[in-house]
């Protein structure tokens, strides 16, 4: 991938998102954060960087952005989809940054609002669309930031993953008999084969694609 008005190159090696130069930060500096991070040994609240237990951190041993607020998924193809639209999402606002635009920056209490929103309801109720100003189905939010991501997704080869996300998730699936009475602990074995099932299948076609 390769930025039209800065000329980055952007590429994914190992699993690690780099580009061709350093840029600048949107919150801290490298020594601000790693100060942070010694008062919060020094203090003992934690004895290494890793037991900062954000939603979205930066990682000290590798230069990259660890994302750490999904849960896990019962569909290992889900679970891919989410890492290639965080890549792809990461990817998208650096472009953005080299090229120079502005980019969003909401306050902490909006984000917490949408943050409230699905943890409360999930993909079955709504969030906020920031910039509109305006609450929508999540379903739909998802499917608009899918769409502003697509051409960094094309360009990095991770739009193909990226299906099951416009699809319900397992709570949306397990709602009606749920709410029929069945008991969860019918419907577990159930969750636990279809993670199973659904990792080697995942594996075995990445296998046959690469032959």
């Amino acid at each position: 991938m390769t930025s039209k008005k800065s000329d980055v190159k952007w590429n994914v090696k190992d699993g690690v998102l780099t580009a061709g130069k350093q840029r600048g930060t949107w919150l801290i500096s490298e020594k601000e954060y790693a100060d942070f991070v010694r008062f919060l040994v020094h203090t003992r609240s934690i004895r290494e960087h890793t037991e900062i237990w954000w939603s979205v951190r930066p990682h000290q041993a590798y230069p990259t952005v660890e994302t750490r607020i999904c849960d896990g998924q019962p569909d290992f193809a889900r679970s891919v989809a989410l890492a290639g639209l965080q890549v792809a999402l990461t990817a998208d606002f650096a472009r953005r940054y080299d090229a120079g635009e502005t980019l969003p920056d909401h306050p902490a209490r909006d984000l917490e609002e949408n943050f409230w929103r699905a943890i409360r309801w999930g993909m079955s109720g709504e969030l906020i669309d920031l910039e509109l100003r305006k609450a929508m189905p999540a379903g739909e939010r998802i499917e608009r930031l899918l769409d502003r991501i697509s051409a960094t997704a094309d360009d990095m080869g991770i739009t193909r993953y990226l299906a099951p996300l416009r699809g319900p998730t397992l709570v949306q699936e397990l709602i009606d008999p749920l709410e029929a009475g069945t008991d969860p602990r019918e419907l577990w074995p159930a969750v636990v084969d279809r993670s199973e099932r659904s990792a080697a299948e995942w594996l075995a076609s990445g296998v046959e694609e690469e032959r």
